[in-house]
């Protein structure tokens, strides 16, 4: 790792479409996460809501995520793909000192 991630956004540019419009942000372990239900062994971030253009939401993190994935994810019972939708995933933090 490069520093301590502490703070982010989630920001909707293009609305999904083809598949759920109802996207999150969770974290967890590759194994809680990739093609799984992340609710078994990861932790939310931001809630699953409908995403559309200008969608804006913002998470603090109080926990140490080293060696963890961050994951979108949806909620529903269609299995369609999607066909569009863009996010921009903002991280912030600070830089992990040496001597701390």
């Amino acid at each position: 790792g490069n520093g301590i991630v502490s703070t982010g956004d989630l920001i909707c540019v293009e609305s999904p479409a083809g598949g759920e419009d109802g996207i999150g942000l969770w974290y967890g372990t590759n194994a809680s996460g990739s093609d799984n239900i992340i609710t078994n062994g990861g932790t939310q971030l931001i809630a699953v809501s409908d995403r559309a253009i200008g969608n804006f939401d913002s998470f603090s993190i109080d926990a140490d995520i080293d060696n963890k994935y961050i994951y979108l994810v949806s909620s529903g019972s269609t299995a369609a793909a999607y066909t569009a939708g863009k996010f921009v995933l903002r991280l912030y933090g600070q830089k992990a000192f040496d001597d701390v």
